[in-house]
């Protein structure tokens, strides 16, 4: 799944960020796979090969995935104070925001509008993510805690 320098940014930890793939009890590893497969999921939806029901308000919604409850509980109190915290919270509500718009299109028949900003758009905004989740994980913390190399979008959808 991973390609060779995505595997690389993991490291020997086994995750992203300070120790194990975690971030307060966040799995960030995790969180970046399951949002980069909305890439594929939208793809799929894009060329009818998908029999997933998908929904605009709930695919547009940050709250219902595992980083946007994190991000309002335990990611709140542990580190609702850094200014990383705030820009994740922001690349994540712009990833649901776009993501919702690239299935709008597909709803309204708008298969080639879709498939653009899919391509332009979503990408950016996932490659956004990524770097937003690399950051609050770089972003200083407790002192003395290990710091992962740096991520990069191509990383996960290799």
């Amino acid at each position: 799944m991973f390609t060779r320098s995505g595997r690389a940014a993991l490291g020997d930890r086994g995750g992203i960020g300070r120790g194990p793939g975690r971030l307060a009890g966040l799995d960030v590893e995790a969180e970046v796979l399951a949002h980069g497969a909305w890439h594929r999921r939208l793809r799929d939806t894009i060329q009818g090969e998908s029999r997933e029901p998908l929904d605009v308000g709930t695919v547009s919604s940050p709250e219902g995935c595992a980083l946007g409850q994190w991000l309002a509980g335990a990611g709140r109190q542990s580190s609702g104070e850094r200014p990383a915290f705030a820009a994740l919270g922001q690349a994540h509500q712009a990833f649901h925001t776009e993501a919702g718009a690239v299935l709008a299109h597909v709803q309204a028949g708008e298969r080639l509008k879709a498939q653009r900003r899919l391509l332009t758009t979503f990408a950016q905004r996932s490659a956004e993510l990524v770097a937003a989740l690399d950051e609050l994980c770089r972003s200083p913390e407790p002192a003395g805690s290990p710091t992962a190399p740096a991520l990069v979008w191509d990383d996960f959808t290799g």
